[in-house]
């Protein structure tokens, strides 16, 4: 068997997960032990209180996300005393802790590494590779069809250059800057880890 894994910038994996994840954990009703202690007891903030009010049906906002983001730092990656989905924010985007798990059973030689912002700007190059990897043919018709989808202008989720379709907004520069900070030390042990720098910092 053969694997292949598209790591996204983690400060863009983490804003979606938090769109997906919050999102749907907050309409099931979903609350952590340490909001709901503070909604009980009068102790978070106004704005708090109206971001969870609306998030209760409409999702997860981003003053929801710019209000609580440092305090999901301080508690990264486990967070016990938040919602349960925080850890799994913070977690998709630490490569280095997951491919470890990966390489305990594969050799890395069978594990290829695609950077999806290179996947989003060349896709035909990014498919052919991966099609060399699991050594296939390369079917022109296949070919032409990534052709087809890259020339059409359809939005595609490539991280910093849209917010998704459904998202609550792009990603601004102040919380970006916070979580590229977070990942950074988490990126270095990734470019050790596989020899490769992907250059996360200085996007």
């Amino acid at each position: 068997a053969k694997l292949v894994a598209a790591l996204r910038t983690p400060a863009d994996r983490f804003y979606s997960a938090y769109n997906m994840g919050m999102s749907e954990h907050l309409r099931r009703g979903g609350r952590a032990p340490r909001l709901a202690r503070e909604l009980r007891e009068g102790g978070a903030s106004e704005r708090l209180r109206d971001s969870l009010r609306h998030n209760s049906t409409a999702g997860a906002s981003y003053q929801l996300l710019a209000s609580s983001l440092d305090r999901w730092i301080v508690c990264a990656p486990d967070c016990p005393e938040e919602l349960g989905v925080i850890k799994m924010f913070f977690n998709y985007g630490m490569y280095a802790v997951n491919l470890r798990r990966f390489y305990a059973h594969f050799d890395r030689e069978r594990v290829l590494l695609l950077k999806s912002e290179d996947l989003y700007r060349a896709p035909l190059q990014a498919v052919r590779e991966v099609v060399t990897f699991a050594g296939l043919a390369s079917l022109p018709e296949h070919e032409a069809q990534v052709l087809q989808k890259d020339s059409s202008n359809e939005r595609r989720n490539s991280g910093s250059l849209w917010g998704g379709k459904s998202y609550t907004g792009k990603l601004q520069p102040l919380e970006r800057a916070k979580l590229i900070a977070f990942y950074t030390p988490h990126n270095r042990d990734l470019y050790q880890l596989v020899g490769r720098d992907f250059g996360w910092e200085a996007e």
